[in-house]
C-alpha cells in the first residue's frame, strides 16, 4: 500500500529572508505541493509566528497546524504529534448531504482523521426533506469507506452554540479573504 506523503514545516517566527510576502509563499507552496501532494503539518515555535500563513499552509494543503509556546517542551509536542499521524485512520474524506441543502461549510477542506481526533463541520442548510442522510467518504489504507447516518428531521435537536460556532468560521473566512483578495 502506498503511503500518503507528508511535510512537516518548523518555523520560529516570520519570513525574513528570500520570499517574505505572505501571500507569494502560500501561493509557492501550493504550486509545489500540487505535484507531490502531501499533508503540510506546520509548527509554529514562539510568539512572533504568523498565525494567519501558518493556518493557512496547513488548512490548504490539508494538515494541521499546532503552536508551541516558549518553554514548552517541543520534543513532547512532536512525539505527540507523530504518534497521532503515524497511522492515519481515514483520509481524503469527502462529506455528502442528502436531504438538505447546505452552504458556507468550515473547514472547506475537511482534514484526515487520525486516532483520538475529531471533525467539527458547521454550515449552513436552507431546506430539509423528512429524512436526512449524511454519507461520509474517504479511504482507510488503499480501501475506499463510506459511513452513512440517517436521521428524522423530525428528531434532530438544535443547540444555541452552533449558530455562534459558525459564525465564527464564517467571520474568520472572510477576513481571510479580506487579508488575501484586499476589501
Amino acid at each position: 500500500s502506498e503511503a500518503s506523503h507528508v511535510v512537516v514545516f518548523l518555523t520560529d517566527g516570520l519570513p525574513t529572508s528570500g520570499y517574505t510576502d505572505a501571500e507569494t509563499i502560500a501561493s509557492l507552496v501550493e504550486q509545489t505541493n500540487t505535484r507531490i501532494d502531501a499533508r503540510l503539518h506546520v509548527f509554529g515555535v514562539g510568539y512572533d509566528v504568523n498565525t494567519h500563513l501558518l493556518d493557512r499552509l496547513a488548512d490548504d494543503n490539508r494538515g494541521s497546524v499546532t503552536y508551541v509556546q516558549p518553554g514548552e517542551n517541543l520534543e513532547t509536542v512532536l512525539v505527540g504529534f507523530y504518534e497521532k499521524v503515524a497511522t492515519p485512520l481515514l483520509t481524503d474524506v469527502t462529506i455528502e448531504f442528502e436531504g438538505l441543502e447546505t452552504s458556507d461549510l468550515y473547514p472547506s477542506h475537511i482534514p484526515d482523521m487520525y486516532q483520538g481526533s475529531s471533525i467539527i463541520l458547521t454550515g449552513r442548510y436552507t431546506s430539509a426533506a423528512p429524512t436526512i442522510t449524511i454519507r461520509v467518504h474517504g479511504r482507510s489504507g488503499q480501501q475506499p469507506q463510506e459511513f452513512v447516518y440517517t436521521y428524522a428531521r423530525d428528531h434532530v435537536r438544535t443547540y444555541d452554540f452552533v449558530p455562534r460556532l459558525w459564525a465564527t468560521r464564517q467571520i474568520g473566512y472572510l477576513l481571510d479573504q479580506v487579508r488575501t483578495q484586499g476589501e
